[in-house]
C-alpha cells in the first residue's frame, strides 16, 4: 500500500470516527423544578385544572432530566423535597433506551400523583413562602449548570411576615418600594436566575367570589419585576391558569 492510499484511508477512519461522536451526542438533561401551593386557597375545584396543566408540560421531560417537587408553605425553606428523581441517560444501547422509556412513564405517573397528594394534604398552611422559594432557586441553580424549568403551582400570593400580598396592595407606583427590602434581606444579585425558566400556574378566578385585593394584571406585573431583575427579561414565560 503506497503512502497517499494509506493517508486517505487514515483521513476516512478518523471522519468516520467523527460522525459516528456526534451521533451519540445528546444534549445535556434538564432540571425541573415545581413548587406546590399547600395553602386553603387551592380548592377542589381548581385541582383537575392544575394537574391536567402538569400533566401536558411532564410530556416535554427526556432521558437525563430532574425532577424536583417542593410545597409552597409556611417551611418552605427548610422543608425537603416532596419528590426528586432523575431519569438516566440515553446510552444508545436497546437496555439503556428501554430503562429510560419506563422511567419516563413512572417519572410523570409519579408528578401526578405526588402533585394531588400535595394539594390535598390536611396540613393547610396559613403562610405561602414564595420568597423562600425563590432563594431555594438560587442555591439550586449554583449547585448545577443545567438548564432549569420552574413551575409555581397556586395563587403566586406571598404570605409571611416579609410581605403579605393578601393584605398589602400592590400599585404601578410602589412595586419597587416593597421589593426593594426583599431583595436586601436575602441578598439577592441581578441575574443569579440567569437562564432560568419560570412559569406561574394560577388558580382560576371565581366569577361569584369576592374580587380579590390584588388584580391579576398588578400581581403579574410584581412577580415580573421581580424575575426580571433575578434572571433578565423573559424569565418569568407564564402566568395564567394555562401554559402554552
Amino acid at each position: 500500500m503506497n503512502y497517499r492510499i494509506a493517508k486517505r484511508l487514515i483521513a476516512a477512519l478518523i471522519l468516520g470516527l467523527t460522525l459516528s461522536f456526534a451521533g451519540c451526542y445528546e444534549e445535556p438533561g434538564a432540571d425541573y423544578v415545581y413548587f406546590i401551593d399547600m395553602s386553603a386557597s387551592v380548592s377542589m375545584e381548581d385541582q383537575p385544572q392544575l394537574i391536567a396543566e402538569v400533566e401536558k408540560e411532564s410530556g416535554s421531560l427526556k432521558c437525563g432530566d430532574a425532577v424536583d417537587v417542593y410545597g409552597l408553605h409556611s417551611q418552605t425553606a427548610a422543608s425537603a423535597p416532596l419528590y426528586h428523581e432523575t431519569i438516566p441517560p440515553n446510552d444508545h444501547t436497546i437496555d439503556g433506551e428501554m430503562k429510560c422509556r419506563n422511567k419516563l412513564k413512572q417519572v410523570r405517573q409519579d408528578l401526578k400523583e405526588k402533585l394531588h397528594a400535595a394539594l390535598n394534604s390536611p396540613e393547610r398552611t396559613f403562610h405561602t413562602k414564595i420568597f423562600d422559594a425563590i432563594d431555594r432557586l438560587s442555591q439550586l441553580k449554583r449547585a448545577g449548570n443545567r438548564r432549569m424549568t420552574v413551575y409555581f403551582v397556586g395563587d403566586m400570593l406571598q404570605s409571611d411576615e416579609k410581605l403579605d400580598l393578601e393584605k398589602v396592595r400592590i400599585a404601578d407606583d410602589n412595586i419597587a418600594e416593597l421589593l426593594n427590602p426583599v431583595v436586601a434581606d436575602y441578598g439577592w444579585q441581578r441575574g443569579m436566575l440567569s437562564g432560568v425558566k419560570v412559569h406561574c400556574l394560577l388558580i382560576s378566578l371565581k366569577p361569584d367570589a369576592k374580587a380579590p385585593l390584588n388584580e391579576r394584571r398588578l400581581l403579574r406585573k410584581f412577580w415580573q419585576t421581580l424575575f426580571d431583575a433575578l434572571g433578565g427579561a423573559g424569565t418569568l414565560a407564564t402566568f395564567d391558569t394555562h401554559i402554552g
